[in-house]
């Protein structure tokens, strides 16, 4: 073993436009072994079924995390719908 202090585990970069409580449930929510890099808030708009691809609809308002998963040792980003407090997608 090495005497070697432990790196500080990384904190969690909240949202300025959430209450300190919103962002404490999004934190929770992501999991033990993931951090957020960046969180904001979000309105996801995806395109028309074809063929007419030229209309965007409205699909949630939420809260988008770009997120470090230890555990996967990958980065994702997630959107969490605001009124369920649901996953809506993970890219």
């Amino acid at each position: 073993m090495s005497n070697q202090p432990k790196k500080p585990r990384p904190q969690n970069s909240p949202s300025l436009i959430l209450a300190p409580n919103e962002n404490e449930i999004l934190f929770n929510l992501i999991g033990n072994r993931c951090v957020t890099v960046a969180t904001a808030v979000v309105q996801v708009f995806l395109a028309s079924n074809p063929p007419a691809l030229n209309r965007w609809s409205k699909r949630c308002t939420g809260v988008a995390m770009f997120i470090k998963d230890n555990e996967k040792r990958s980065y994702f980003i997630r959107v969490y719908g605001l009124v369920l407090m649901s996953m809506f997608n993970q890219v």
